[in-house]
């Protein structure tokens, strides 16, 4: 991939996933509903939306799954954006 295009891509992810952080639960989940049926309902649309889709799945899976406040870690929030962070950083350096 010319890096041109790799930095645009880049570029978006990131604005995706800060966009995605900013959303409270409930929003999110709707949201990931939203895009999911408008997945199914078209390829085109697929195509589209499968970048974002991804950056609200692991939203709503680092907000569920990683939570973890009754054994005294970090909050949900804070552990989510590590993750999805991390993840970030392991595309950049492929």
């Amino acid at each position: 991939m010319p890096f041109d295009k790799k930095d645009d891509l880049l570029k978006r992810i990131y604005e995706q996933n800060e966009s995605v952080s900013k959303i409270n639960l409930e929003e999110l989940e709707i949201e990931h509903k939203t895009v999911l049926e408008k997945m199914i309902d078209s390829q085109e649309d697929y195509n589209k939306l499968y970048g974002y889709y991804f950056s609200l799945v692991v939203e709503l899976y680092s907000r569920y799954v990683l939570e973890d406040v009754k054994n005294g870690n970090k909050s949900n929030f804070n552990r989510s954006a590590e993750y999805r962070y991390s993840l970030q950083k392991k595309f950049e350096e492929e």
